[in-house]
């Protein structure tokens, strides 16, 4: 019984693994929403691009469109330090330009920070990423035209493209954020599930629903996560995955991968290897906007999928 125990657990991290490091036949985006505040959607992207990034052989890039407080580069800086090209203005405006001709993944990452292997574009940062745009939807938080103006010259040299919007109050907003992607997370706490249920309802009415996935995190330390997420998954027909309770999360360090629990990291690789695979299977769609290519492209590139 041990040693069946013990080889059952070794072929579900070896699963879990070859998830993760599953092949793409395109470049995919990933959104993260959160359904309420307070839900820790900040911690989930910085865990599952912290998690692909270091164990995917492709390039990943995390963005940072939420404009809170604690935003996604002081999560990820607890697991690396950063390095940047940035150190001035003047260098900040010329990695710009050159990520909108990007034409190569080195102008692509060009001025952006790194966190080991993965770079982050933050919106909310004025040097290199360019003035706020009108009509964002709360104070702080980026626009999806914004998002498009910078992401359309760059997420094709990338395999995964994971963004935090954080809470996206308005409809139509939502409806916006879900056209960017091709896999859209919701997360919820587990003790408030019965949150995202309009909320999913509302986003598969969409003429191009994305691929949906519900996480559930466990902040209030509900019982029985297991077989709630089991539950909802069936009722909602939908992929959802429960983060446990960790007390490693939340304090005032926010984010350390070496301090959390076992059962809270391998959750994290289950999560981050149901994501490769929801965005696998998924046909070419999802395009962003032509407009946000630079008109100086060369003929013929390749446009983003």
């Amino acid at each position: 019984m041990i040693f069946g125990s013990a080889g059952s657990a070794v072929d579900s991290l070896r699963a879990t693994d070859a998830g993760i490091r599953a092949g793409l036949p395109l470049s995919r985006r990933i959104g993260f929403v959160s359904i309420a505040g307070g839900a820790g959607t900040t911690t989930t992207v910085a865990s599952v691009a912290a998690t692909l990034a270091a164990r995917r052989s492709g390039s990943i890039l995390a963005v940072d469109a939420d404009g809170g407080r604690s935003g996604l580069g002081r999560h990820l800086i607890e697991v690396r330090p950063r390095r940047s090209e940035q150190t001035t203005p003047e260098a900040g405006t010329a990695a710009a330009d050159r990520r909108r001709t990007a034409r190569t993944i080195e102008d692509a990452r060009s001025g952006l920070p790194v966190v080991g292997r993965l770079p982050l574009l933050d919106l909310n940062d004025p040097v290199g990423a360019g003035a706020p745009v009108a009509g964002a939807p709360v104070a702080g938080q980026r626009s999806v035209a914004e998002w498009t103006g910078q992401l359309g010259p760059i997420a094709r040299f990338f395999d995964l493209v994971l963004t935090d919007w954080g809470i996206r109050p308005a409809a139509e907003d939502l409806e916006q954020v879900a056209a960017t992607g091709h896999v859209l997370v919701l997360v919820a706490r587990a003790d408030q599930p019965s949150a995202a249920a309009d909320t999913l309802a509302g986003l598969r009415e969409l003429p191009e629903s994305p691929r949906l996935v519900l996480v559930l995190t466990d902040i209030a330390r509900t019982a029985a996560l297991s077989r709630l997420t089991a539950d909802l998954s069936d009722a909602l027909d939908l992929p959802v995955f429960g983060l446990p309770y960790d007390p490693a999360v939340g304090s005032d360090w926010l984010y350390a991968t070496g301090r959390r629990s076992i059962r809270s990291r391998q959750a994290v690789a289950r999560l981050a290897a149901g994501l490769v695979t929801e965005a696998a299977g998924l046909r070419a769609s999802a395009r962003i906007p032509a407009a946000a290519v630079p008109a100086a492209a060369a003929p013929g590139a390749v446009r983003p999928a």
